[in-house]
């Protein structure tokens, strides 16, 4: 039930442009934030989890309140008071913030209690196919256009049901890595004990389910995505045991990469023709973060408060050149500028030592354990969301802030049953149950 929670409340998401405007971070903000309630209801994590977690929540809940100190306590820091452009705003852009450590936290209490993982991703997996056909739907019916909102830029890519190609790119590319891996994972399973003509047919489908992702991913004609597609499926696919592992799986890998080629041909010039365009559109990235840098260092230790990025990037024009540059500008596309422009160094820092110590203990999943067959695919896709947001929107929006979320709390979750249990001794009972899951 907790699986389908969270990949209804990621799928809904997405469908609604992605979560992205102030209404819609409203809404779902609240959705991820009672999602986190049920999970805990239902699943109880107990005292093992809050032992092994502690750290992180103590640090990231630093983090939320460093954000929150110019509304809670204004005179406490009056520098940081002072540079937080829209307070007006900042409660919706910390209760998003919350709403993805929520998302967070139930996928690593889910993955922690061992049932459900792999429902989750098939979840996932399902909706965001779903979502990649009503985009197709829309596409053939109002043509640059998602849901009757005009793609002003972007108006020839492919989106979905989201309003912006290159953040819709790494979320296809996300899917296409994990349906691969379930497909392989599937595919193991069967071959090893045999099975049923339905479940042939349901690693048949989760197969096109890759092959569609990454068809959209190139139809996206995000280059960063596309490539960082590439470089994954090597991640999730290649390793294997046997000969007869190999062939199946570079049979999976031929009809994935089939479908990217062909979706890349189909575009007569569209993905090929960005890359030809590479050099000129990376000096022009690189102008933008030399610009939002300096607007970074401008309030290196507060911010511009959640949400202030858009009323900073306005007051940081100084000609009309500038204000063309970047008045269409909604994010510095680079995660750290990101953090930094949010909240300073201290949010930086306070985050970056949160994600290491998630790090390290979802590094702990590699040890013998039956949950560790998903590492190779969640960590690639947090591999392909890392390139993306370090080059590109990524993780500024808000959808697939949320699927990253999620990922990174199953890996989190699962490395810390491998802290707990580093022999891998897990009963038959849940082999069975995350089997089934």
């Amino acid at each position: 039930m907790t699986a389908g929670i969270i990949a209804t409340v990621v799928s809904l998401e997405q469908v609604c442009l992605g979560g992205d405007s102030y209404f819609l971070g409203a809404v779902f903000a609240p959705m991820k934030i009672v999602t986190a309630l049920m999970a805990l209801i239902l699943l109880r994590p107990g005292m093992r989890f809050w032992a092994s977690s502690w750290p992180v929540l103590l640090v990231l809940a630093l983090a939320m309140t460093w954000l929150a100190q110019p509304m809670v306590a204004p005179r406490l820091i009056a520098a940081h008071t002072a540079t937080m452009l829209v307070p007006d705003l900042a409660l919706n852009g910390i209760c998003r913030m919350l709403g993805d450590v929520g998302l967070l936290l139930a996928a690593a209490w889910l993955a922690f209690s061992r049932n459900g993982m792999r429902q989750v991703i098939d979840l996932l997996i399902a909706g965001g196919v779903l979502c990649i056909l009503i985009g197709a739907v829309m596409q053939q019916i109002e043509p640059g256009q998602v849901w009757g909102e005009i793609k002003i830029i972007q108006a020839s890519r492919f989106s979905g049901t989201m309003a912006n190609s290159n953040a819709a790119a790494c979320l296809f590319a996300m899917l296409a890595l994990l349906a691969c891996a379930r497909a392989e994972e599937r595919w193991r399973a069967l071959a090893q004990t045999g099975g049923a003509s339905g479940e042939w047919v349901i690693v048949h489908l989760t197969v096109m389910a890759a092959g569609l992702a990454a068809g959209a991913c190139a139809l996206a004609q995000s280059r960063t995505a596309f490539i960082a597609l590439l470089f994954g499926l090597p991640l999730v696919l290649i390793p294997s045991t046997s000969r007869r592992e190999r062939y199946w799986m570079g049979c999976i890998l031929f009809v994935a990469s089939l479908c990217t080629m062909l979706a890349w041909l189909a575009l007569a010039g569209g993905l090929s023709g960005r890359f030809v365009s590479f050099q000129t559109d990376f000096h022009t990235r690189q102008a933008m973060w030399q610009h939002y840098l300096a607007l970074a260092r401008a309030a290196a230790w507060t911010g511009y408060g959640p949400l202030g990025f858009d009323a900073a990037n306005a007051r940081s024009w100084y000609d009309l050149h500038q204000a063309i540059s970047f008045s269409y500008i909604h994010s510095p596309h680079n995660l750290l500028l990101s953090i930094m422009l949010i909240g300073g160094l201290p949010y930086l820092a306070l985050l970056t030592m949160a994600l290491g110590l998630i790090g390290r203990t979802a590094l702990r999943a590699r040890l013998p354990c039956v949950c560790a067959t998903l590492f190779r695919p969640l960590a690639a896709s947090l591999l392909v969301l890392g390139a993306c947001s370090f080059t590109d929107i990524g993780a500024d929006f808000p959808v697939v802030a949320s699927l990253g979320s999620v990922v990174l709390g199953l890996l989190w979750g699962q490395g810390i049953n491998s802290q707990l249990d580093p022999s891998g001794a897990i009963s038959r009972h849940y082999i069975e149950r995350m089997h089934q899951g």
